[in-house]
């Protein structure tokens, strides 16, 4: 379920017309996001009362993103 969501959340980002996807993730958690496309940028982390985190990021490739004019206008 949570490759699904991010899918989601990905395709949303791009049809609005983001350049890059970053999260929060847990540490353990790194395989998953790695798997959908993220690499981690930086050092590891802790959220007190969480745990170790890391920052994962993903492009967007420019050819799903929606363009407009330096206005944001479609």
């Amino acid at each position: 379920h949570g490759a699904a969501v991010l899918r989601a959340g990905a395709a949303e980002a791009a049809a609005r017309g983001a350049a890059l996807l970053w999260c929060n993730g847990r540490t353990r958690a790194r395989g998953f996001y790695e798997r959908q496309g993220f690499r981690v940028h930086g050092e590891e982390f802790v959220i007190e009362g969480v745990g170790p985190h890391l920052v994962l990021v993903r492009e967007i490739p420019p050819r799903t993103r929606r363009t407009g004019d330096a206005a944001g206008r479609p």
